[in-house]
């Protein structure tokens, strides 16, 4: 029988790990997360809530829904805390452990020296950290995570050997190989999302000679909607665009970025979402003034939410005045219900916590193996069938859900909608 107790509080075991509340870094707030994650976005023509984006980036580039940070404290951010420190803080999110490297002959190729841990006889200091003595040795870690900068030095090689390894075809590649070209797509991944608010973080300086230095104090920098509101000025002086050139650089590599992302709903429920550099565009070349302050009033909402993220008594109304905006378009178009209704479908987690509860069902029916004549055991056998439709009914509906959130049932496989 101990056999049972043991299976039964490894079952229990597992189940809270599943659903345990753990450590977060704790820098953005639970209510700014929440109201970040309902945000919608369009990407690949579809709206989707910024939550699922952030999710499915996380795991494409990470292997997991969530990113731990220390795990000796089980210390760990969820998916939207990631995506918010990639757009908004990118230089925290690059020291982030998010890479996996399985084999550390993928480090050897690039010329990056791997993770080590001490083994044999080790002490510990006062903080009870372990520390090198004599009699202890140092082991590559052949699995591990790293961070962006710990990568950033063999960018040039890694990008080079990505490129020649992709031209071999995929059954003939070795495994080194393989893992060499998936991290440098998910490395350029990473990359381009930390580029998407570029052109809000950056501010530019503006030049003493330039018509416009006499608007801002001596050496103050200026956000790229203080060159757009200054469009006409800057014109009528006969002045050359070099204010604009810094921001138009940027502007072009953003639109290079495979993470683009439309961000506002459009006017017209069959046109497609707006992007930040159509709305620059809309700015420089508007055909009247209506449509130029539209767009204006639109790029100071994003570099709002952007700047006013990392100070913590005005992020909220940045926050909340941007989702204002987005929502209300998003519900003129019918879309925003679907939005709400995605977010919770993943925080229902049926396809995760589906097979423990089969797996809970299968305990139940031990009972009956062991006793089968006893009322225990009549018991358990008709509670583990009762049981049974639990796991099942919660199945069928995640898979209904998710049909209905993609608006088309699992035509081509079930893995496809799960």
């Amino acid at each position: 029988m101990k056999w049972i107790s043991n299976i039964a509080l490894a079952l229990l075991a597992a189940l809270a790990f599943l659903t345990e509340t753990r450590a977060e870094a704790g820098y953005w707030p639970k209510e700014y997360v929440d109201s970040f994650a309902l945000l919608p976005v369009q990407e690949g023509g579809r709206v989707k809530p910024m939550d699922t984006y952030a999710r499915f980036k996380l795991i494409s580039i990470h292997g997991r829904s969530r990113l731990t940070l220390d795990r000796k404290e089980r210390v760990s951010i969820s998916a939207v805390e990631w995506l918010l420190d990639l757009f908004m803080r990118p230089e925290v999110a690059q020291e982030y452990p998010t890479f996996q490297i399985n084999n550390a002959e993928v480090l050897t190729e690039l010329g990056i020296a791997p993770h080590l841990k001490l083994s044999g006889l080790v002490d510990k200091d006062e903080e009870g950290k372990a520390i090198e003595t004599e009699n202890t040795r140092k082991l590559v870690v052949k699995r591990d995570y790293y961070s962006f900068n710990e990568l950033q030095p063999a960018v040039d090689k890694l990008r080079e050997l990505g490129e020649i390894y992709a031209k071999i075809e995929g059954d003939k590649r070795t495994v080194v190989q393989q893992q060499i070209v998936d991290l440098e797509t998910n490395f350029s991944t990473f990359g381009s999302l930390t580029f998407v608010f570029k052109f809000a973080q950056h501010q530019l300086p503006l030049d003493p000679n330039n018509i416009l230095a006499e608007e801002v104090p001596e050496g103050m920098k200026v956000p790229v909607s203080f060159l757009f509101e200054n469009l006409d000025k800057i014109r009528e002086s006969g002045a050359r665009m070099a204010p604009l050139q810094r921001a138009f650089e940027l502007l072009g590599a953003y639109m290079k970025s495979p993470a683009m992302l439309a961000f506002f709903p459009p006017t017209e429920a069959d046109e497609k979402w707006i992007y930040p550099a159509q709305i620059m565009d809309a700015i420089i070349n508007a055909e009247t003034d209506q449509i130029r302050t539209r767009a204006m009033e639109r790029l100071k909402l994003l570099e709002n939410l952007v700047t006013q993220s990392t100070v913590p008594e005005r992020r909220a109304a940045a926050l909340e005045a941007y989702k204002e905006e987005v929502v209300s378009g998003a519900k003129a178009m019918g879309v925003y219900d679907d939005v709400v209704s995605e977010v919770n479908f993943y925080k229902w987690k049926f396809f995760l916590l589906g097979p423990w509860l089969f797996v809970a069902g299968f305990l139940l029916l031990i009972f009956n193996w062991l006793s089968p004549r006893s009322k225990l055991g009549r018991f358990s056998r008709w509670a583990a069938y009762a049981w049974f439709w639990i796991p099942t009914l919660a199945l069928c509906a995640g898979i209904t859900w998710r049909c209905i959130l993609r608006d088309r049932p699992p035509v081509t496989n079930l893995y496809e909608t799960i």
